[in-house]
């Protein structure tokens, strides 16, 4: 009897003891959530790990951690209050908060996961060509794309700045399109395009590697007309050309025009104007101006100097004929040109290869010129000198002449009415007249007599 109630006692005891022990264990937390996350699977690595006790013998709670490099305890916990994590290493974390009763481990939590993303979106600007040309008074229109490969771009904006002020546009299926800036007051040259997004989690970034180029100076155009003047059946002479020393010169749009109509061959004679027109890539445009003259081509003329009494007439602006005209004439052109209210001519009466004659009337002067002579005539015999020409050379059967408008008072020591490095040929449609060939004979006969006397004297003298 007593061996029984010793096994009965036995049991009994045991019993209490695994009561005791069922009551006095821990149990698993529950409910194990973060907090203060951005989403449920991503964050910028700053949040709270939150739970339930499991029961009421909890004494300690111990998190674990599982990365790609393997399982590791990173706190422990005296209370159900939660854990602060703050770490910027991308990585994806995996929880696990397991409870203890001060004796050992107790069952662990569920787990929970979550991505941190530190890693900036892309952006891009697919369809925006570098140092796009703007002018200070244009807008510039651009279409940025955004990419993020983990947290992705929700509620994401793009912010602008060019020039100090900012501009915001929110992304929409991947982009921050049809973006417009007001180009207002930025100077010349490279002004850098910063664009900023922030992914997801906020983490922000930045693309500045894009430039607007601002151009507000126009280009400097180039007229040039050389030879200045031509015949009919002359190519053109002008040609148009400009330089720019910001963003350069739009070829196509460089283009020149003139009052003659075509700007290939002409047919019309006189003076006419040739206007350069050039613009820059930016949209600004510089002009230049230079007259040419066309002439006919001389029906008559040979080597010999022979000409006829037809002369092709281009008039002469008072203007050009002041500041000094250079040009090529052929035979039996001239220029009809004003002094003192009456009309006079400069025209080239016949060339030879190396010597030309310049005619210049109402009353017929006639010059013999050759290359780098020059001659000053008074036309109206005021005492003033009024036509300065010099001949600068002869080619293809063309005399370039330069013919100025001067005023210069004739002193006692100059030649008359006409002083000239060349051959002076006065009117040679007046032939001498009696009298002075009278006054030519009798000088020749006194030489005659003078010459005579002095042999008979010699003669004398040695006898």
């Amino acid at each position: 009897m007593r061996k029984e109630f010793l096994v009965l006692g036995v049991l009994v005891f045991a019993l209490a003891g695994i009561v005791s022990f069922i009551s006095a264990a821990a149990f698993a937390p529950t409910g194990l959530a973060m907090n203060n996350n951005v989403t449920a699977d991503y964050d910028e690595g700053n949040f709270s790990l939150n739970w339930t006790a499991g029961g009421s013998n909890e004494t300690v709670y111990t998190i674990w951690i599982y990365t790609s490099g393997g399982l590791a305890v990173a706190a422990t916990n005296d209370s159900a209050t939660g854990y602060t994590f703050q770490n910027s290493t991308e990585e994806n974390y995996t929880f696990i908060v397991g409870a203890t009763d001060g004796v050992g481990y107790g069952p662990n939590s569920s787990n929970i996961s979550v991505y941190v993303d530190r890693t900036a979106p892309s952006i891009t600007l697919p369809v925006y060509t570098n140092a796009t040309v703007k002018k200070s008074t244009e807008q510039l229109t651009l279409n940025v794309l955004v990419s993020d490969a983990s947290s992705g771009v929700t509620g994401s904006v793009c912010t602008f700045d060019i020039n100090g002020t900012n501009v915001s546009s929110a992304v929409s299926s991947g982009w921050c399109n049809g973006t417009v800036f007001n180009l207002t007051g930025l100077s010349d040259g490279n002004r850098t395009i910063k664009v900023y997004v922030n992914d997801t989690v906020n983490i922000l970034g930045l693309n500045n590697s894009f430039a607007v180029w601002i151009d507000t100076t126009g280009p400097t155009a180039v007229a040039s007309c050389s030879p200045s003047t031509i015949q009919t059946s002359d190519n053109f002479p002008c040609t148009c050309s400009g330089t720019d020393a910001s963003a350069g010169l739009n070829d196509s749009l460089t283009a020149g025009s003139s009052t003659s109509g075509s700007i290939t061959v002409t047919s019309s004679t006189g003076v006419f104007t040739y206007t350069c027109s050039v613009t820059d890539l930016a949209g600004n445009t510089g002009t230049a101006t230079a007259t040419y003259t066309v002439n006919q081509p001389p029906t008559t003329g040979s080597s010999s100097g022979t000409t006829t009494s037809t002369w092709m007439t281009n008039s002469l602006s008072d203007e050009i004929f002041s500041s000094g005209y250079t040009g090529k004439l052929s035979v039996n052109n001239r220029l009809s040109v004003q002094i003192g209210g009456e009309t006079h001519y400069v025209g080239v009466l016949s060339l030879t290869s190396d010597k030309v004659t310049v005619e210049i009337s109402s009353d017929p002067v006639k010059i013999s010129l050759a290359v780098g002579e020059d001659a000053k005539v008074d036309v109206n015999n005021d005492g003033f000198y009024d036509v300065y020409v010099l001949l600068n050379g002869i080619e293809n059967g063309q005399a370039d002449l330069t013919v100025q408008k001067i005023s210069e008072e004739i002193s006692s020591s100059s030649e008359g009415p006409v002083t000239t490095t060349g051959e002076e040929l006065g009117n040679e449609t007046s032939p001498p007249s009696e009298e002075d060939s009278g006054n030519s004979m009798t000088w020749i006969w006194i030489l005659i007599v003078v010459l005579l006397i002095w042999v008979f004297w010699k003669v004398r003298y040695k006898k």
